[in-house]
């Protein structure tokens, strides 16, 4: 079943420190290596490993702990005989999409003026330009670039060879489907999966009830 099913959270400050020790415990030694040091980031990437360990538990059967999760030389993570997973954050939301169907990738950004937007033309090819005509458009192409990298695995200095035509997306000589993902008000997300997503399964997930785990 195409079916992806996303946990968000919000996170308006950071975590109690004895909150962040105890979760960065419970992870493998590489997970807790590529921790941030800003306790703020820190709290951003726990809570989006709570959410993970919560979505996988479900789809298992089985409590899945924070140290069954892994990372690939480009920071994709997964766990092993477990459906496929991604995890973003921004501003003050988390969030985890997951999906048995194959490869997927999740990116999150707040909508910001047109202004702002010039910086990352540099990874626009000429289409893309003329698409960005609003600030919206204009993040929902970045967006599902950086959710493209996430499915496929890439590094960020694969950005500008991802080439976005709608929701239609072409990457590493392969076909990829976007859609929007309603999260928050005037916060762009977008998915990204090998096939269309034909149903979705979202969930407003408490930060104390994902951490309580």
């Amino acid at each position: 079943m195409d079916r992806v099913i996303l946990a968000y959270s919000r996170l308006p400050r950071q975590l109690p420190a004895v909150v962040r020790a105890r979760w960065r415990a419970r992870l493998s030694a590489a997970g807790a290596a590529r921790l941030s040091e800003d306790a703020r980031a820190q709290s951003q990437s726990l809570l989006g490993v709570a959410l993970a360990c919560r979505l996988l538990s479900g789809a298992s059967g089985r409590p899945v702990a924070p140290g069954e999760l892994h990372y690939t030389r480009n920071g994709k993570p997964h766990a092993s005989d477990l459906p496929p997973f991604s995890i973003a954050h921004a501003g003050v939301w988390v969030v985890c999409a997951l999906w048995s169907g194959g490869a997927i990738g999740i990116d999150i950004e707040p909508l910001v003026p047109r202004a702002t937007l010039p910086r990352w033309l540099s990874v626009f090819d000429s289409e893309e330009r003329r698409a960005a005509h609003s600030a919206r458009a204009g993040l929902a192409i970045w967006t599902t670039k950086e959710a493209t990298l996430k499915a496929a695995g890439g590094s960020l200095a694969e950005l500008a060879l991802i080439r976005v035509r709608g929701l239609r997306v072409e990457f590493r000589g392969r076909h990829w489907h976007a859609s929007e993902a309603r999260v928050a008000p005037r916060m762009i997300a977008r998915v990204v999966t090998e096939r269309p997503v034909t149903q979705w399964r979202l969930s407003a997930v408490p930060a104390r009830a994902a951490l309580a785990a």
